[in-house]
């Protein structure tokens, strides 16, 4: 029951967060920032939802295949403490870290909507089409891409000046604080110092 009811909140949050103006709506729990009518778009062409929820399902599978690569990836005492939340009963900063590590993957950012319906209802179709035909495909960049996003959440979140208390404290309200766009600039350039020195390992 209680794996059962895991599993939908989770299902929840990463509905609110791809169909929200911006991903942080799953910390705030604030429905007004849900894109109502873009949803209602998705449901006139097909009553029962199916893309949408292909995609999310989708994204759970590839979520929960990506966590234990994290986990062995991330060991420090500090570190351990921002695996514990990802792991946890909430499963608000999983499905936002997956919604970080999708968009870096397709290079594609979720928050920059139209202001006009059938434009975001058409981005966010294909969005979701390209979300299923990746994680369907080789899922070996999302897991890539779902390390760095884990790196990059955990350094807005976990600064190196709190205590263990306050690094548990404040994790929530931070997560909800934090600039989406702005870390997935960052996921892309942690990405390009990686294969730079990639490269140049390789040459050397």
């Amino acid at each position: 029951m209680t794996q059962r009811e895991i599993v939908y909140d989770e299902s929840r949050l990463l509905y609110i967060g791809l169909l929200s103006r911006t991903p942080n709506t799953i910390f705030t729990g604030n429905y007004t920032d849900l894109r109502q009518d873009v949803a209602q778009e998705f449901y006139n062409e097909d009553r029962y939802g199916t893309l949408i929820y292909e995609a999310i399902f989708t994204i759970q599978q590839a979520l929960h295949e990506a966590l234990p690569r994290v986990k062995s990836t991330f060991t420090s005492k500090t570190d351990v403490i921002g695996i514990e939340r990802l792991y946890g009963r909430n499963p608000a900063y999983r499905s936002f870290v997956a919604i970080l590590a999708l968009c870096a993957t397709l290079n594609e950012d979720i928050t920059k909507g139209e202001q006009e319906t059938a434009a975001d209802y058409a981005r966010l179709k294909a969005f979701f089409g390209k979300t299923i035909r990746l994680l369907n495909g080789d899922k070996k960049k999302f897991y890539q891409f779902f390390r760095l996003a884990c790196k990059v959440w955990m350094d807005e979140v976990m600064p190196a000046n709190r205590n263990e208390d306050d690094l548990r404290q404040y994790m929530s309200p931070d997560s909800k604080r934090s600039k989406f766009s702005g870390m997935l600039r960052t996921v892309h350039r942690e990405l390009a110092v990686y294969e730079q020195m990639r490269k140049e390992d390789l040459e050397n």
